[in-house]
């Protein structure tokens, strides 16, 4: 068996899915993207489009110092379930969270285009959310505490949510709340889109190419060896009808 074989079992696969980002897995094993239709990879398959279900909507943080454009960092996060989604080349400015959960009234924002960087945990993530639209934020950058994994925010209820909210890893956090306090600091994030539902129709459809396929092939291999016993069937009648028939004794 192929290492393949022995690293993508079925259990070995649920195992990835629930550790692993969709973009990770395939950029990790690109042999995923071209595997052939069998019944060993329909759990392969399954499992991929459970996974780009429950995939977060990935973008990048760019963070630039000045107008001269000077990169100084580009961080990865994921989007909020829930929510409007970013606009194109979304550029604000960044300010830490007074309180720093954003679990209580946000110490309101003082000018446009201000994003507020808040500290995971304490409360849901749609109370962070609505405390920094009413103080007048434009977008919430939450950064988890203890860990780097990114979380799919979701909320019970966005009624009302009109600003966006991204999630991501608490060394991020660090480097963003660092440089919110070097004045001309500035960000600019990027969004693109794993569509999940998309993903999971392709793999539906593929499945049932697949198994359309399997049942034409069984079928054509059935028909075929049908044909052929009838063949030999009408080849074998006439010599056994040419052979002597055997004298019955007298008593």
């Amino acid at each position: 068996m192929s290492n393949f074989n022995k690293n993508f079992t079925t259990t070995n696969i649920i195992k990835l899915a629930l550790k692993s980002k969709p973009i990770d897995i395939l950029s990790k094993y690109p042999v995923l993207i071209n595997v052939s239709m069998s019944a060993n990879h329909i759990p392969l398959l399954l499992v991929l489009g459970l996974l780009c279900i429950r995939c977060c909507v990935y973008a990048e943080i760019y963070v630039y110092r000045d107008s001269a454009l000077n990169r100084i960092g580009r961080y990865e996060e994921c989007r909020a379930k829930h929510g409007p989604g970013l606009e194109v080349d979304t550029v604000g400015l960044l300010q830490p969270g007074e309180p720093e959960d954003g679990c209580s009234d946000l110490i309101p924002a003082t000018q446009d285009q201000l994003y507020v960087i808040l500290a995971t945990g304490n409360c849901s993530h749609e109370t962070k959310v609505r405390h920094a639209q009413a103080a007048g934020f434009d977008a919430v950058i939450v950064h988890n505490v203890g860990s780097n994994e990114l979380i799919l925010m979701l909320y019970e209820n966005d009624t009302g949510i009109e600003i966006p909210a991204v999630f991501v890893s608490e060394a991020t956090g660090v480097a963003l709340l660092q440089a919110a306090t070097i004045p001309g600091t500035f960000v600019i994030i990027n969004e693109f889109i794993i569509n999940g539902d998309l993903v999971l129709l392709v793999l539906i459809l593929a499945l049932l190419g697949g198994f359309l396929v399997l049942v034409v092939v069984l079928g054509s291999a059935w028909v075929r060896y049908l044909w052929t016993l009838w063949q030999r069937d009408a080849l074998h009648a006439p010599l056994l009808n040419s052979l002597p028939k055997q004298n019955s004794r007298g008593s």
